[in-house]
């Protein structure tokens, strides 16, 4: 029979084992942090000290040349000779032009250096630590982009040895050794006299109770030789086996079920039977301006006043069921609307709650409705036509015909509202082609001088501004260019300047601009006109929207002209602003994107 053992014979190695891999897990752990420590700060403060160089390597470079980055390495090594710091300057084909410790010819191409990659790749910054083969030793280094004149036109690279901080790391090492062994010494003696009182079955009797409780599901108690207490560690385990498989099928289907909430494209929000929320998606929190930490277990009534919501639970309630309903909520961008569609859940015989599904159909409806405006619109504009040519033909055909004089009056009258009809198709199908040249990506585009393209709208609309007696002033840099498609661009202007025409009194002049401004091309025509009311303004690009509905027609225009320079600014990633107020006159602004550089290899299409 097997003999057993003391409860100071079993308990006391275990501990001593215990103790020691815990001071060895305790002493790795915090030798590795605090490794990582130093090798972090050391990063920061290359990262820090390469952003400073490479700004100012930039302004030396651009004032100077590619000739500047060595001297600047220098004089930068010699400014930090103390905490031996490198510096480096590598351009974008790889070659060294300036280095703080060595010859920038006698170095090897740098292309290949996984700090430079990770910088000119990520457009931020790139760090290694690895062996320098040109210093011979084992070096950290940051690298940063290095931009000149707003391109990147190499990397700035800071480099430091990293025997430095492994010496620290050592010292550090034998600190922690020396107070991990007086650790383990004391704690070994304590588990001495605290096993000769607790018996280690019971401990671990204890602790499987104690951690079955919590949240260590998995953790499952050895059997003691001791009959009784071996019957009741097999109890614990069963029951921690039964709660793992338990708690395991509520995790998968909580996981599921957030999955689910997250996936969903619908807002969702699950009330209890006493109207209080059990659970919300992000989607339908964003929906109501709700704070997701915020609103579980709180009455929907507290969170939200929409009327929509609360007739929907409150239809559900009477009929049972489900219910639908629109609710239209207030926002910064307009109205938002919303589908509703309630549902409730059932508990056996009782009512446990509601489910309310919320769509926004917004975009849906604004499309139904500008759809309807269009079409609402076009037989408008064309039906005026229509209706004259149908007139004059039943005029002629009833005998005005014989009548050369008033049959030429006519058939004139004919010819322009067959020219007006057409004016009208005609950009549509411009639109449209707009449209569709921006969605693919086929609009032709090459750089040019951006005056003379504005000298050419100018002169496109100088018979007419003659005839008001208006002058055309053109503003623009020689130097100032453009990368767009010129037609495009051209029937843009004219369009803005004809509309300048229209609306300025006469004798007033109309300023036709161009200029530079943070890294985009505005091209600018400004009128002392009548000007816009504001609450028009967020609509004059729309199709068919005018002003003044009378005077517009009066003057044979269809309402597209603004339409089609908004497309036009769109089709070349750019867009248009318009600046103005009754009485002060107009400015309608085209932003478009500057020139890429010439190295960037865009040529023609984009």
């Amino acid at each position: 029979m097997k003999q057993k053992k003391t409860i100071l014979r079993r308990l006391y190695p275990g501990f001593l084992g215990i103790i020691f891999l815990s001071a060895a897990g305790i002493t790795w752990h915090a030798a590795t942090a605090l490794r990582d420590f130093y090798f972090a700060e050391t990063r920061r403060e290359l990262l820090a000290i390469a952003r400073l160089a490479a700004s100012e390597a930039a302004e030396r470079m651009a004032l100077q040349g590619v000739e500047a980055a060595e001297g600047f390495c220098k004089r930068a090594g010699r400014a930090v000779g103390r905490r031996k710091t490198r510096f480096t300057v590598v351009l974008l084909d790889g070659k060294v032009i300036g280095d703080s410790e060595h010859d920038p010819a006698t170095m090897v191409n740098h292309s290949d250096r996984p700090e430079i990659r990770q910088a000119l790749e990520s457009g931020d910054y790139g760090s290694s630590a690895r062996f320098s083969t040109t210093l011979g030793m084992p070096m950290m280094y940051v690298a940063v982009p290095l931009r000149v004149g707003g391109q990147i036109r190499g990397v700035m690279r800071v480099s430091r040895p990293l025997e430095r901080i492994r010496a620290i790391f050592r010292r550090l090492l034998l600190a922690l050794g020396v107070g991990g062994t007086s650790a383990l010494l004391l704690g070994a003696a304590a588990a001495y006299l605290f096993a000769r009182h607790i018996s280690r079955p019971l401990q671990d009797m204890r602790e499987a109770a104690e951690r079955l409780g919590g949240d260590d599901l998995d953790f499952r108690v050895a059997e003691p030789d001791t009959l009784e207490l071996a019957a009741l560690s097999r109890a614990l385990n069963r029951m921690g086996e039964r709660l793992r498989r338990t708690v395991d099928a509520l995790t998968r289907e909580r996981n599921e079920l957030r999955a689910i909430l997250r996936g969903m494209g619908e807002g969702l929000i699950a009330l209890d039977g006493e109207r209080r929320v059990l659970a919300v998606n992000a989607v339908a929190a964003r929906m109501l301006e709700l704070q997701d930490a915020e609103v579980r277990g709180k009455p929907l009534l507290e969170l939200t006043r929409t009327a929509g919501l609360i007739q929907t639970l409150d239809a559900l309630e009477k009929r049972g069921g489900a219910a639908e309903t629109e609710i239209v909520l207030p926002g910064e961008n307009g109205e938002r609307i919303l589908h509703v569609h309630g549902a409730l859940m059932k508990e056996k015989d009782s009512v446990g709650g509601a489910v309310l599904i919320l769509r926004d159909i917004t975009r849906l409806r604004r499309s139904e409705q500008a759809r309807r405006d269009f079409v609402a619109d076009v037989s408008h504009e064309l039906k005026t036509p229509l209706t004259s040519l149908r007139g004059f033909i039943e005029t002629l055909r009833e005998g005005a015909i014989e009548d050369p004089k008033a049959a030429r009056r006519f058939l004139e009258i004919l010819e322009r509202q067959s020219a007006r009809m057409q004016a009208i198709i005609e950009d549509l199908l411009l639109l449209t082609r707009l449209e569709r040249d921006a969605d693919e990506g086929a609009l032709d585009r090459r750089e040019q001088p951006a005056r003379a393209l504005l000298e050419r709208a100018a002169q496109i609309c100088q018979a007419r501004a003659e005839a008001k007696k208006i002058r055309l002033d053109v503003s623009c840099p020689e130097e100032l260019r453009l990368f767009a498609n010129p037609g495009l661009i051209e029937q843009a202007l004219v369009n803005l300047i004809d509309n300048a025409i229209t609306h300025s009194p006469e004798g007033a002049p109309v300023r036709i601009e161009a200029e530079e401004c943070e890294g985009e091309v505005l091209l600018r025509v400004r009128d002392r006109g009548c000007g816009i009311p504001r609450i028009h303004l967020t609509r004059i690009f729309q199709r068919f929207y005018r002003v003044d509905k009378a005077r517009s027609r009066k003057g044979g225009g269809a309402g597209l002209g603004l339409a089609i320079v908004k497309h036009i600014a769109l089709a070349h990633g750019g867009r248009v602003e318009v600046e103005s107020a009754p009485g002060e006159g107009s400015a309608f602004t085209l932003r478009l994107p500057r020139p890429p550089a010439p190295n960037d290899g865009q040529t023609g299409k984009p």
